[in-house]
């Protein structure tokens, strides 16, 4: 079965990453289109290349996880391309505000190769990607106050079926 390759972007500062990323990308059935340092041509609409419309995954590799107000400008500039961000290490708070704002995967830069090739591939499918140390702090979550869980059952209800089937089986321990 032959496959058509899923365009990707990477927006990262790091030249030497972003070069990692594209060979182990280009290996796969990924062929990376752009590379940007930060989102700027992205979202000031200075790139009118009309593939950039047609990425399937906008790659972050960046320091900073507090990218929250840029992964929502991006969502809402480019809403059929999934947002990927590449984090340093996991940060509960970081990831949430992401997926929030509407990132479609977390992954956790200490992955390896395989792993990131299937992650990215499950993105591409429409899934979110989340790190397993999320399972860790689910139960520490749960112990908010009364307050933050009505919040937190204000937040369940936007959640879809398969969304709140895959924390399911995150919290019971599956990948």
């Amino acid at each position: 079965m032959l496959q058509q390759d899923i365009k990707v972007s990477i927006i990262g500062a790091n030249s030497l990453s972003c070069e990692g990323l594209r060979r182990i990308l280009n290996e796969e059935e990924f062929a990376v289109c752009h590379s940007f340092e930060d989102t700027t041509p992205l979202l000031s609409g200075t790139k009118n290349e009309p593939d950039i419309e047609e990425c399937g995954i906008i790659l972050f590799e960046t320091a900073d996880p507090h990218v929250e107000g840029e992964i929502a400008a991006l969502r809402e500039r480019f809403p059929d391309s999934r947002l990927v961000f590449l984090a340093n290490c996991f940060e509960f708070d970081a990831m949430a505000g992401l997926i929030r704002a509407g990132a479609d995967g977390y992954i956790i830069k200490d992955i390896q190769c395989e792993s990131l090739i299937e992650s990215l591939r499950l993105v591409a499918l429409g899934e979110k990607v989340m790190p397993s140390q999320l399972v860790k702090h689910l139960p520490l979550r749960s112990a908010f106050s009364t307050a933050h869980q009505r919040q937190g059952s204000e937040e369940l209800e936007n959640l879809s079926e398969r969304e709140i089937e895959t924390l399911r089986c995150l919290i019971m321990g599956y990948p």
